[in-house]
């Protein structure tokens, strides 16, 4: 009985699911989930549960021209900018570009300026790094880390030195209207948050060469998202008690999904957005970003992120790694950034093969959170997104191996194997 079971699930999913021999080519609206029904064991479960999993996914497709300039091609699914999904470390992405940028408008000083942090509200001070080479703290390296690791704290330094108001003027100038940078990573009150803590830049013979005071936000910024909620309760460990409501996210950072893959795109092809659209970057800058998006935790040396059985491959990086412990190929190289939290997971990412002159953009999110209970660290995260995660980047790369290219990218460019 239970063996004839299996038969009839599996022959009405071979019925239900477009094989590999009958996908053709991304000519509807539909590519993408054709596409993953070409893979059932892999897929059935999200795709027939996508409103529940929140799932949205955005590919890009890049072909170049005679002169190697990109064109991209987009296809999506469920990308829905009404259905909330909380962006957690993505946000650290727009405020590194955004320090950066800063970093350049200050004639005195540089990325690479020797600095210490005073503490203000909830925040602490910082005055060295025993994670740096030199024991002092910069921003290249709170970059670095804030990257490779995603670093909290590292987050929460750049956050003082933008400051609430410039950063959401900033990105909003740049046409990320719906973006809101509201928080630290550490507990702080909305008030606190509005604080901005002293800054000191000394020369590398502690010469005091710059200093950004204290400063207090004099703009309340309210959250955008019509609706910011999830789950069903929130635990709350002091009492020890569940809440009947759900959990209200619009004090908190945001990011949609779509700007993300946006500014992804913006950090390795800049030349493709008109000039007004772009940051103020070097390309330095730039190559400072890339080299740390794509950097694996042992391929770091400040910091040392050791042993290998705490920091795989895989812990940053979703796609074709998922919960895997092996090494990623040598011939592949995943740019990306990562977000986990309450539940919600996401990844947006630029995918190179180097051998088989494959490159694309890869941004999704999901939910996993079969309880829809708030704050209680029991989701699903190895369960279901990063099973999901895994199998969605071998796909698209599978894909991208067999489509045919009229011209192939150089992509030595962003070959960033060799060095720290």
């Amino acid at each position: 009985m239970y063996i004839k079971a299996i038969i009839l699930i599996t022959t009405i999913l071979n019925s239900f699911f477009v094989s590999a021999q009958e996908f053709k080519n991304p000519n509807d609206n539909d590519f993408l989930l054709k596409l993953m029904q070409t893979r059932p064991e892999y897929f059935a479960d999200v795709i027939e549960n996508s409103e529940k999993y929140r799932l949205q996914i955005i590919y890009t497709q890049i072909d170049r021209d005679s002169n190697g300039t990109p064109h991209f091609t987009d296809y999506t699914y469920r990308l829905n900018d009404n259905e909330y999904y909380y962006c957690a470390s993505m946000i650290k992405l727009p405020v590194i570009l955004m320090t950066l940028e800063k970093l350049n408008r200050i004639e005195q000083i540089s990325k690479y300026n020797k600095v210490t942090f005073d503490g203000c509200g909830c925040q602490k001070g910082l005055y060295y790094d025993t994670t740096a080479a030199e024991d002092y703290e910069s921003f290249n390296h709170l970059i670095k880390k804030a990257l490779v690791l995603s670093n909290n704290d590292a987050f929460n330094r750049m956050y003082d030195f933008l400051g609430q108001k410039y950063a959401n003027k900033r990105i909003w100038q740049l046409g990320f209207k719906k973006v809101r940078i509201l928080n630290r990573f550490v507990p702080c009150s909305a008030e606190e948050n509005r604080l901005s803590c002293g800054i000191n830049f000394y020369t590398l013979d502690d010469e005091l060469v710059y200093q950004e005071e204290e400063t207090k936000s004099d703009t309340i910024i309210t959250g955008w998202h019509p609706k910011p909620y999830a789950g069903k309760g929130v635990w709350d460990s002091k009492t020890r008690t569940v809440s009947n409501s759900p959990k209200n996210f619009g004090n908190m950072n945001y990011i949609n999904i779509q700007d993300l893959h946006k500014l992804l795109e913006m950090i390795f092809f800049p030349d493709v957005f008109p000039e007004k659209q772009r940051f103020d970057l070097t390309e330095d800058d730039y190559n400072t970003v890339r080299r740390y998006m794509g950097m694996l935790p042992r391929e770091s040396k400040n910091p040392w992120y050791v042993p290998y059985d705490v920091y795989y491959d895989s812990y940053v990086k979703y796609y074709m790694l998922g919960n895997s412990t092996e090494k990623l190929p040598e011939n592949i190289r995943i740019f990306d950034k990562v977000g986990m939290s309450f539940g919600f997971m996401a990844d947006v990412a630029y995918i190179v093969d180097y051998e088989n002159n494959v490159e694309f953009f890869l941004s999704s999110v999901i939910y996993s959170n079969k309880d829809e209970i708030m704050n209680n660290d029991n989701y699903e995260y190895r369960q279901i997104a990063l099973p999901f995660f895994e199998q969605l980047g071998f796909l698209i790369l599978d894909y991208e191996k067999k489509r045919e290219k009229e011209y192939l990218p150089d992509l030595i460019k962003f070959d960033y194997s060799s060095g720290d």
